[in-house]
């Protein structure tokens, strides 16, 4: 070594078990991988920091375009790397973090006591590490053109990070469709798999729910049927294929009409209840259970009652064949049927041209209309809790002749008020603009990698809004299967 300097090792050596062997002219160091011992994600405002702990120094590279560390791992370490959402591919004794998408303004760190390895990240670099995946590879073709894009608006001193996607719905590859579960409208999913039973590329939460019942409170129109009806003329879009989407506050009247006058029904294939006579159809599902007590029914089927039911009746639940529908008397309600008699139902949308568009959801408040903003939380039956309340926002718009999904989230505080959400929508430049159901179930899908957690933790939500980039479904709207 002649006069150069010397460092003693011996004492890493040993403490670590390194095994020196020497090869001709070289000494060749070996060192044992070690075990990871925990995974974290720390966020801040503009960074994101990949951090693995381990216990004992672990030898890593950077080759080809990919960060090779050598290492042990429990698969409970591995799952909570798909948890926290860090792409990563693993083989026994070798992790490996595709780096190609990351920008000179990435830093890789060590640290000791513990051992550590960070990966520091722009939060720009740390949304294309996790849409790109592990491999790098592109999730799109180059002709399905969408991005991802993320910004941080301010609104005075609050600043909120977007996620936006743009749509151009003139494309006939591109297909939007209501998401919802397979076993009708009871039961909650995570978007992730709403978005992988529908092959959807893209996928943002959609209307409300009532989470203990598990059931839609608002408008889901898919291919031309009401899966649920429209509640308190509130906010809703709707599409058809290739055009500009309906924006607007919804509402449904139906009138049954009998030999002994016509009365009005409340709501069609809801979870929203009140006094009143409800209607429900196989949409809602295979059958239909009471929502309170003491309901009675009456059975129509070919435009004729063919069946009662008293309240012990429909506790067992009543079968919903495709060409009959149910109504269901609550709170004390009555129904001025018998049976035979002859039934013939009328519905009206406001506004009327929900009517043509073979796709609807529902929401709400309405934030713009006709780049004005109409916001009226209580207008639409908010409570004024809700309309105070900050937290993460996820929204449907028109702007820039494409459409648009956005999410909005808090950076050092807990999210945007309504009117905040108005606000940044119109500094986007949007002419029209829905809010949907927030706060925890905000999440933004893209091509199966949960992009955006509203309050950081998964959560189940209803129905959502999904993306196909794909030949569309068949005219029956039923998924479609890769068997």
């Amino acid at each position: 070594m002649g006069n150069g300097p010397a460092v003693d090792i011996a004492a890493l050596a040993e403490r670590f078990r390194w095994q020196f062997r020497a090869v001709d002219s070289r000494l060749n160091l070996r060192v044992p991988p070690p075990r990871l011992v925990n995974v974290r994600l720390g966020q801040s405002a503009e960074r994101v920091r990949i951090v693995l702990d381990f216990l004992g120094p672990a030898p890593f590279r950077v080759q080809d375009g990919a960060l090779l560390v050598e290492m042990r791992s429990r698969d409970v370490h591995l799952r909570e790397m798909e948890t926290l959402g860090i792409p990563h591919q693993w083989t026994p004794g070798l992790l490996r973090l595709n780096t190609t998408v990351l920008s000179p303004d990435s830093r890789l760190l060590t640290l000791g006591r513990p051992e550590r390895l960070v990966l520091d990240l722009s939060y720009e670099d740390f949304l294309a590490l996790r849409v790109l995946g592990p491999t790098g590879q592109a999730v799109l073709p180059p002709l399905q053109q969408f991005r991802l894009n993320t910004r941080v608006l301010a609104l005075g001193r609050r600043r909120f990070r977007l996620h936006s996607v743009a749509l151009d719905l003139t494309n006939p590859s591109v297909t939007l469709l209501p998401l919802t579960g397979s076993d009708g409208m009871d039961g909650l999913n995570p978007l992730p798999a709403l978005a992988k039973d529908w092959q959807a590329d893209l996928a943002i939460n959609g209307g409300y729910f009532n989470r203990i019942r598990k059931l839609p409170l608002g408008a889901i129109k898919r291919q031309g049927h009401w899966l649920s009806g429209p509640i308190l003329g509130r906010g809703a879009i709707g599409w058809g294929s290739g055009e500009r989407p309906v924006f607007g506050r919804l509402a449904m009247e139906e009138i049954v009409k009998g030999p002994r006058g016509s009365f009005p029904l409340s709501h069609l294939n809801s979870g929203y209840v009140q006094k009143g006579v409800a209607r429900y159809t196989h949409h809602w599902g295979s059958h239909y259970h009471p929502l309170t007590q003491d309901e009675t029914g009456f059975l129509v089927q070919g435009n004729r009652v063919v069946r009662h039911f008293a309240s012990f009746q429909l506790k067992g639940g009543v079968a919903l064949a495709p060409e009959s529908w149910l109504l269901v008397a609550r709170y004390g309600a009555s129904l001025p049927l018998r049976l035979g008699d002859p039934v013939a139902l009328d519905q009206r949308l406001t506004p009327g041209r929900f009517g043509q568009q073979p796709h609807v959801l529902g929401a709400g408040p309405l934030l713009l209309l006709g780049g004005r903003p109409v916001l009226n939380a209580g207008l639409e039956r908010f409570s004024a809790q809700f309309q105070r309340e900050k937290a993460p926002r996820s929204v449907v718009a028109w702007g820039q002749d494409q459409l648009w999904l956005l999410t909005v989230q808090g950076l050092g505080n807990s999210g945007p008020t309504l009117k905040e959400t108005t606000r940044l929508a119109q500094q986007l430049g949007m002419e029209d603009a829905l809010n949907l159901d927030g706060g925890s179930s905000t999440t933004l899908v893209f091509q199966g990698v949960t992009t955006v957690r509203g309050r950081g933790v998964d959560s189940r939500v209803h129905n959502g809004l999904g993306v196909v980039v794909r030949e569309p479904p068949g005219e029956n709207g039923s998924q479609r299967s890769n068997n």
